[in-house]
């Protein structure tokens, strides 16, 4: 958790929380939403108003196309935390289907299949030929394998 004046980050919710009232429907509102979960994310260690805040920002629809795997995974893990797994399930299967490129889709598959879910395939890794997650045994780490021996070593 980040520090700073408590007073400081009550006048940010505050602000912030006055600006949405008034402006609910403004093209600027996700980011608004996703700045109010941060706070609560990061400097108030408030996991459900963050997650809250984030899934206002979601609704409404993020704004920053190509990054919305980085918020969908915080949110999914936070609903996870909370014990809010329809939600945390939800997340991920969007990761897997949305944002499969955001460096979280197989953790997210990993994730689905730890909570019973069938985890969507794949698809934009159609043609990657290394190794994949054996949804066998969720909880096993997924391990590649080592690396040839270089050629003409003595």
């Amino acid at each position: 958790m980040l520090t700073t004046a408590a007073a400081d980050v009550q006048q940010a919710v505050g602000i912030l929380d006055g600006w949405l009232s008034a402006h609910p429907d403004e093209p600027l509102a996700p980011v608004m939403w996703q700045y109010l979960g941060d706070i609560h994310f990061f400097y108030r260690n408030d996991d459900g108003a963050a997650l809250d805040a984030y899934l206002a920002a979601d609704r409404l629809g993020v704004l920053w196309a190509s990054r919305e795997g980085q918020l969908w995974w915080r949110m999914a893990v936070l609903a996870e935390r909370l014990k809010r797994t329809e939600v945390a399930i939800a997340f991920y299967r969007k990761i897997c289907t949305d944002a499969q490129t955001s460096g979280r889709a197989f953790e997210a598959q990993l994730a689905l299949a730890r909570l019973g879910v069938e985890p969507p395939e794949l698809t934009a890794f159609a043609s990657y030929e290394g190794p994949r997650p054996d949804f066998s045994d969720a909880a096993a780490p997924i391990v590649a394998p080592a690396p040839p021996a270089p050629s003409g070593a003595p």
